[in-house]
């Protein structure tokens, strides 16, 4: 079987293939999703060569008719003839990050629909500073705080201090988001929370930091 995959998809690379629009599908880790396919009679009806899905960025042929050829227990092909159509719908189940990717749907040298599986990654806070989630600091003086995120699409990272909004500068780098926020001249009214919050589409995470600061002891006099 492996040897006729790999003569097939020699096959298929060398010839010149139509295409159509290429379709993007969003789901999110764990879930399942099913990537259509199918093809009429105005496609070639006498044609007796196999609907095939390709994994492009992989170079691996995943089905060949209704018949999974790579290892994984997740794919299924569900087929659904009629008179004037035939659809042979890729189905993933239990989503993975890794399962991200271009996927070709084609019959001989025709490409019946190309998809992008995007996998949406929840956010996740990988890195934070200061470590230990506590500051000391004396009253007069600058505090700087840091969040990194990652996630799919890319979260958006917002401070807060003692519940109030506050401005930071954020770097993206490579689908992460590092933002830094820096307190300038605190005063002992910043003591308390500073929170850190990374959100995407899927959700919100947050980390809580605690802000300490020494200040010189003052008399009043009625």
């Amino acid at each position: 079987m492996l040897s006729i995959v790999v003569i097939i998809y020699i096959l298929l690379i060398q010839q010149p293939y139509q295409t159509n629009q290429l379709e993007t599908i969003q789901t999110a880790l764990a879930s399942t999703v099913e990537l259509p396919c199918s093809v009429g009679q105005n496609i070639e009806p006498a044609n007796p060569a196999k609907i095939i899905w390709i994994r492009d960025d992989r170079a691996d042929i995943v089905s060949l008719d209704s018949v999974i050829t790579v290892r994984d227990r997740r794919l299924s092909i569900l087929t659904m003839d009629s008179i004037d159509r035939e659809e042979r719908i890729l189905r993933i189940i239990n989503v993975e990050e890794q399962d991200q990717g271009l996927y070709r749907c084609v019959r001989g040298d025709i490409t019946l629909n190309e998809v992008f599986l995007d996998v949406l990654l929840p956010p996740r806070i990988i890195s934070h500073s200061p470590e230990h989630m506590r500051m000391t600091v004396r009253e007069g003086r600058n505090g700087r705080f840091s969040c990194t995120a990652s996630g799919r699409p890319v979260p958006v990272i917002l401070w807060h201090v003692n519940g109030l909004s506050r401005p930071a500068t954020v770097t993206t780098i490579t689908g992460k988001n590092e933002s830094i926020l820096i307190l300038r001249n605190i005063s002992r009214f910043d003591s308390g929370r500073v929170d850190c919050s990374a959100s995407n589409t899927l959700s919100t995470v947050n980390r809580q930091f605690l802000l300490h600061v020494k200040y010189k002891p003052t008399v009043t006099v009625p």
